[in-house]
């Protein structure tokens, strides 16, 4: 089983690697030609420092390491990287010869430890790239003690990476084995449980035969008991047969009497019943005849009273009628109906035309010259005279 530090021991390997992000920025920018060359020696000076510094306290713990890696990223933010304006008035300047000879031995030299650096940086994981530093910017020393600083990190994680394997290794040796005592014991209980249902099973067969078994017997016993039940029966039936066919006939034959009294009762009510509804038709019978009678006289005496009536009616009105004939005759011959007469028809423009009794058609005189225009439709009469009714008759119809 691995410590349980393994695990604080990345924590702080990570955070190494992000604390040297900054410095790597900064080795970078040296590659690109940013910084000025005048700042080249400080630079190497302070990274072969740090190096060294951080050899020597590579015994302390991890902690401390990260102390001085940001001790030495602080000190590498000090660094002021002059603007472009000043690189480009250095690059202005004619170059002396030692620096020119700084500058090829420093070609070379980078030159020499590139392919080193690639492979070195090639070889490194993406976490790990932030801590390379190329050797064109530290010194023997210092790249002997980055070197062996970053061969015992790479051993430590070598380490815990193969501590975690093992554990790993361990955890699933571990699950085989409980997959293992898992399926045997689940093994064990199946064959428990089979049997477990065997016997249930078997138990249920016995018990279901034996139940079988105490049916049959019981329909044995009871057929046996209904045989001697029946024999029994048969024997005091025969005994008693003719006792009980004498009894039967007495039975049957006060019935059949007791049936002959209730149906002569019964014809007897009927004739009684006959006999009332026959005397109570006769009685209404008369009671309608009479009343029949009553109306029919009470009839005709009612319509020889009317007729009566009618007839001194109609003699009462026919002396009434003989005596306004009788004055009326009187009054045509006096001299007053003569007057009456005369002014009616001194009244008149010219004589009328016969009209009938009923005076229902009104009639209008048209005279001898005026008829011909009048005949005309086209030609309206102007002095048509308003039509006029005959006068009433006085005489009664």
């Amino acid at each position: 089983m691995p410590p349980a530090s393994t695990s604080g021991d990345l924590d702080v390997v990570d955070r190494w690697s992000r604390s040297d992000d900054q410095s790597t920025e900064e080795e970078q920018n040296l590659q690109r030609g940013i910084v000025n060359r005048s700042l080249v020696p400080s630079i190497k000076h302070n990274t072969t420092m740090h190096a060294v510094h951080r050899n020597r306290r590579g015994s302390l713990t991890t902690t401390s390491s990260r102390g001085s890696i940001d001790s030495s990223t602080a000190e590498n933010k000090k660094i002021k990287i002059p603007s472009l304006e000043v690189n480009k008035i250095q690059q202005k300047r004619p170059a002396s010869k030692d620096a020119e000879k700084r500058s090829t031995y420093r070609k070379s030299a980078s030159a020499k430890e590139r392919p080193k650096s690639s492979k070195r940086q090639n070889s490194l994981p993406p976490s790990r790239m932030s801590d390379f530093v190329t050797g064109s910017t530290m010194n023997a020393e210092g790249s002997r003690a980055h070197k062996s600083w970053l061969n015992a990190k790479l051993r430590e994680r070598k380490e815990l990476q193969k501590k975690l394997k093992e554990k790993e290794e361990d955890e699933k040796r571990k699950l085989e084995e409980r997959k293992e005592d898992a399926k045997r014991s689940f093994e064990a209980w199946k064959h428990k449980q089979d049997e477990k249902l065997r016997e249930h099973v078997r138990k249920l067969k016995q018990e279901e035969d034996d139940k079988r078994k105490k049916q049959k017997e019981e329909k044995l016993r009871k057929h046996e008991e209904a045989g001697k039940v029946f024999e029994a029966w048969k024997k005091s039936r025969s005994m008693s047969h003719a006792e009980e066919k004498a009894k039967e006939e007495e039975k049957k034959r006060r019935q059949l009497e007791k049936k002959e009294r209730e149906e002569a009762n019964r014809r007897l009510e009927n004739d009684d019943a006959i006999e009332a509804w026959l005397d109570n038709k006769r009685i209404n019978d008369e009671i309608t005849k009479k009343l029949k009678e009553t109306e029919i006289e009470e009839k005709e005496k009612k319509e020889k009273d009317e007729k009566e009536y009618k007839d001194v009616l109609a003699t009462e009105a026919y002396n009434v009628w003989l005596e306004m004939k009788d004055k009326e005759r009187d009054f045509s011959k006096s001299v007053a109906n003569r007057i009456l007469t005369y002014e009616e028809e001194a009244k008149k423009r010219w004589p009328t035309p016969w009209l009938p009794p009923s005076n229902s058609v009104p009639r209008s005189f048209v005279a001898s010259g005026n008829r011909r225009k009048s005949l005309d439709p086209r030609k309206p009469l102007r002095h048509s005279r308003p039509p006029t009714r005959a006068p009433r008759s006085t005489s009664v119809h």
